[in-house]
């Protein structure tokens, strides 16, 4: 960061830096809830709407910074005549902003949690597996009993049982238990972050307004 500010002081040319905190789908353009990823909290979501996910290890009184791929790209649009007003005004060529809600309007995970499944119950994935639930544990251990009691014995159980079946449902047990497998893999990658936060402050964004 230092670079780029003695960079944009040596060439003089203005330079808009933008630093959103967690990119999530969009509040309303092009439409409510768009996104061109499933990576990171977009898969994160994607399972755990088909029913597969149920178990998190989160704290859901934390804040979990989120905001929506929209409200970044605006505030990189109005961030542009800001700058140009700054720089013929004050010579400064540099604009440094967060795009971020942390410390104004903070979004906690259990907030989070409780919308997506209002959600997911007035708009349901076709293909759920089953009833999309997020329970919230907010220690290791807590989790990983729950895991194992209500995702990985079911899904072994699943698997084994579907030997005696015909090939779409030996298939179809087959992919279940692996997708629990990849969200253990998810909640163990997860945990850290979900059971912490970091507040962000956005003074300069306000002054966007």
């Amino acid at each position: 960061m230092l670079f780029i500010e003695q960079k944009a002081q040596t060439t003089k040319v203005p330079l808009v830096v933008i630093r959103p905190s967690i990119i999530a789908a969009s509040f309303a353009e092009p439409v409510p809830g768009w996104t061109d990823s499933i990576g990171l909290l977009g898969g994160f979501y994607t399972i755990a709407g088909h029913g597969i996910l149920r178990d998190l290890p989160l704290n859901p009184k934390l804040i979990g910074d989120q905001i929506p791929v929209d409200f970044v790209s605006n505030q990189l649009l109005v961030s542009i005549p800001f700058l140009v007003k700054q720089f013929r005004e004050t010579n400064n060529p540099l604009l440094i902003t967060h795009s971020c809600s942390s410390s104004t309007n903070g979004l906690t995970w259990g907030d989070t949690t409780s919308i997506l499944v209002k959600h997911w119950e007035r708009d349901p994935y076709e293909k759920a597996v089953m009833k999309p639930v997020m329970r919230a544990h907010t220690t290791d251990k807590s989790w990983q009993l729950a895991f194992k009691l209500n995702s990985e014995i079911p899904s072994k159980a699943l698997y084994y049982i579907s030997k005696v079946g015909n090939k779409k449902m030996k298939s179809d047990a087959k992919e279940f238990r692996e997708c629990v497998k990849k969200c253990k893999e998810i909640g163990l990658q997860f945990a850290y972050f979900m059971n912490n936060e970091w507040i962000f402050d956005n003074p300069s964004t306000i002054k966007l307004a």
